[in-house]
């Protein structure tokens, strides 16, 4: 079975806050203006600065850049930044060449905020996707792959999320899949690698970590097959 990549997404977690999203009357466009000039190739559409009130949660985004393709966004809100990729088909690109790209996105915008004198203590990097599958429907498929024989019946919708943790070097992760399937055949596929939220309160990632944790996360993706035989991956 084929999988199809459809989005890659990284998220850096920030310690305490992007004070210039905190600080009354700092204007945001002043913000956009600096990141746009340290990375002018990427985000050349007109941004959006949305004016939430102070008590609005710290983890929606205030600003939302793009390029004019739509390939790429990046969400800043108070306390992280998320970096987007769309691959879908409009968007036509080896996933190897994608892989690349977000690495050095996420590289240069890690950099940006890391000279604002930021704390950043965690990053997670997502690709979601789909799997068309053999059997009548995908729910079905995860129940006779995944489930004990005669416990369940087919159900019209069924989701296994599957975690476990590894530590490579100085840095604990988690390796979380999530496959959710229903009536049809296409079998929704998620493959999450983060570094571990109780380790926040102590860390301060370098970029040396950046590129430890992007090259493991990129490594992960690309053999999918090594933990599902059945999976691969369409390039």
């Amino acid at each position: 079975m084929e999988f199809t990549p459809k989005n890659l997404q990284t998220a850096l977690f920030v310690k305490d806050s992007i004070k210039e999203l905190i600080t009354p009357g700092y204007d945001k466009y002043s913000l956009i203006d600096e990141i746009k000039k340290k990375i002018s190739d990427i985000f050349d559409a007109e941004p959006v600065v949305l004016p939430f009130p102070p008590d609005t949660p710290q983890n929606i985004p205030r600003i939302i850049l793009k390029n004019k393709n739509e390939t790429y966004s990046c969400n800043i809100s108070i306390n992280r930044v998320d970096i987007f990729q769309s691959l879908f088909p409009i968007h036509v690109k080896n996933l190897d060449n994608a892989l690349k790209d977000q690495k050095t996105t996420v590289i240069k915008i890690f950099n940006f905020f890391k000279n604002k004198d930021l704390t950043i203590n965690r990053i997670g990097f997502v690709v979601s996707g789909m799997l068309k599958i053999n059997d009548n429907s995908s729910a079905e498929y995860l129940t006779k792959e995944f489930i004990k024989t005669g416990k369940l019946d087919i159900p019209r919708e069924l989701s296994i999320v599957y975690n476990k943790r590894l530590k490579i070097k100085d840095n604990d992760y988690n390796h979380r899949i999530v496959m959710r399937g229903g009536l049809d055949k296409q079998l929704f596929l998620q493959i999450d690698i983060n570094t571990i939220p109780e380790m926040m309160a102590i860390k301060d990632l370098k970029i040396e970590d950046i590129k430890e944790i992007l090259d493991y996360s990129t490594e992960r993706i690309t053999k999918i097959n090594e933990e599902f035989p059945n999976f691969k991956i369409k390039q």
